[in-house]
């Protein structure tokens, strides 16, 4: 777009990716990594990686249409981070493709299907909401029982806890039988410091406010 001086093309690219791929999607289902897990988790650790990709690229590729704002978000990012060999000017920074390592046949396919079933129990949460079974989408248990094999195994393949992440609910199973999809209220009490909602509170003598997974991220 940009070649072809379409800038209002290329703008409206880098919004849809910022709003219905990054906040929509990749950071809420992530921000539950990103606040609670220890710092030196390497499930915290790979999204802190791709925050940091997306920070470099998206603004580089921004530069164009957005020039001062990134040229202070690059200087900052330098500031911050002196060892990450960055660019004197974001506009002297390469903007060099992904690795080919990074390549790998049909994970775009594969997660554009996770997000079309994630948009059913989205769809099937707000229900539950709208007749006052749950508050908000954490005070929520979902029960998926998939007659389609592709879906069990696309679910079988991230396991129950990602996907508990990825629809943003407290719990996630994958049951047998029974109706397609359930929403239930979760079992037990919310978490002050995660804010799920969990039957193993009080466990620890010392945190007994605190799930068993907070109190494990938080011991040293």
């Amino acid at each position: 777009a940009y070649e072809a001086f379409e800038f209002r093309r290329a703008a409206t690219v880098l919004i849809d990716f910022c709003n219905l791929t990054l906040s929509s999607f990749y950071l809420a289902a992530r921000k539950d990594a990103l606040y609670t897990l220890r710092r030196d988790d390497l499930t915290r650790r790979a999204a802190q990686t791709v925050m940091w990709e997306c920070l470099r690229r998206l603004t580089g590729l921004c530069a164009p249409i957005l020039s001062f704002t990134c040229e202070e978000a690059w200087s900052e990012a330098r500031r911050q981070h002196p060892g990450a060999n960055l660019a004197e000017s974001v506009f002297l920074a390469d903007l060099e493709p992904a690795p080919a390592s990074w390549d790998e046949p049909g994970l775009a396919e594969r997660w554009e299907r996770v997000r079309i079933l994630r948009e059913r129990v989205l769809k099937a949460l707000e229900e539950a909401r709208a007749a006052k079974l749950i508050g908000s989408s954490l005070s929520a248990r979902v029960v998926f029982s998939a007659a389609d094999p592709a879906e069990r195994a696309l679910v079988e393949a991230l396991g129950c806890e990602a996907w508990a992440e990825l629809c943003i609910v407290s719990d996630f199973e994958l049951a047998q039988d029974g109706a397609p999809l359930r929403v239930e209220k979760a079992a037990g009490a919310k978490c002050p410091r995660c804010w799920r909602w969990r039957t193993d509170l009080g466990t620890s003598a010392a945190d007994p406010e605190l799930c068993a997974r907070c109190v494990s991220q938080t011991a040293v």
